[in-house]
C-alpha cells in the first residue's frame, strides 16, 4: 500500500527550546522501528539548531542538517532502509527568550525511544509560557492542548481535566501566561 494512515509527532526537550516534528506514515508497525525513531529525533535536533522559532515551513526545514545530513536526505535513507511511505509533515520550534519564561510538553500514547529527553506519539503538544509556575499545571495545560481539537479562543475553553475551570483562569491563578503553543496529531480535527 501506497497511502499514508498513521502519523506520529516527536518532541524533543533541551535546556531553552521544544522542538516538534510531525511525520506520517502507511502503518503504525513502523513508529516502533529504531530508523524510524533515528530519523524523527534526528529532525527534532535539526530544528532545534536551526535557531528558529515558531512553525517552520516544511520546504524549509527539510533543508536543515543533523550530522552534515539535511532532513530530506535522511527522510529519504530512512524510506529506503525500511521501505515504508514516510512523509515530514510540520515542525515546530519554541524557545525560550528570557530566564522568566518555561515550557511543557506532552506525548499521547507514547512510542519507547532510547534516546534522552525525546519523545514519540500519536498526540504531542508543546506550550511556551511566560513565567515560572509550577510545572504540573504547566503539563496539565499541555495535555489540554493535546486532547482539544478545536485550539481557537485557547484560554476561553473549559479545561479538559476540569471542566469547571477556563484555561485562562488556570493560568491567571498559576502564574501563566502562554506565549505560544503547538498540537501535532495522529488524526486532524
Amino acid at each position: 500500500s501506497s497511502g499514508i494512515n498513521a502519523e506520529y509527532g516527536g518532541v524533543l526537550c533541551g535546556p531553552h527550546s521544544v522542538s516538534m516534528v510531525s511525520v506520517q506514515c502507511e502503518t503504525d508497525f513502523v513508529a516502533k522501528n529504531s530508523k524510524f525513531i533515528d530519523l524523527i529525533h534526528q529532525a527534532s535536533l535539526a530544528v532545534q539548531a536551526s535557531q528558529k522559532n515558531g512553525c517552520i515551513a516544511t520546504a524549509e526545514a527539510l533543508t536543515f542538517a543533523y550530522n552534515d545530513l539535511k532532513i530530506a536526505d535522511l527522510t529519504l535513507d530512512t524510506v529506503g532502509s525500511l521501505a515504508e511511505n514516510i512523509q515530514l509533515k510540520s515542525f515546530y520550534c519554541g524557545r525560550l527568550q528570557s530566564e522568566n519564561q518555561s515550557y511543557s510538553s506532552y506525548i499521547h500514547r507514547k512510542t519507547p525511544s532510547e534516546h534522552s529527553n525525546f519523545s514519540l506519539g500519536a498526540i504531542g503538544s508543546a506550550v511556551v509560557f511566560e513565567g515560572l509556575g509550577d510545572p504540573a499545571i504547566g503539563k496539565t495545560i499541555a495535555q489540554h492542548v493535546a486532547g482539544c481539537g478545536n485550539l481557537t479562543d485557547l484560554l476561553s475553553q473549559p479545561l479538559l481535566q476540569d471542566e469547571s475551570v477556563t484555561v485562562g483562569e488556570l493560568c491567571r491563578t498559576n502564574n501563566f501566561k502562554i506565549i505560544d503553543y503547538y498540537r501535532a496529531c495522529a488524526i486532524d480535527s
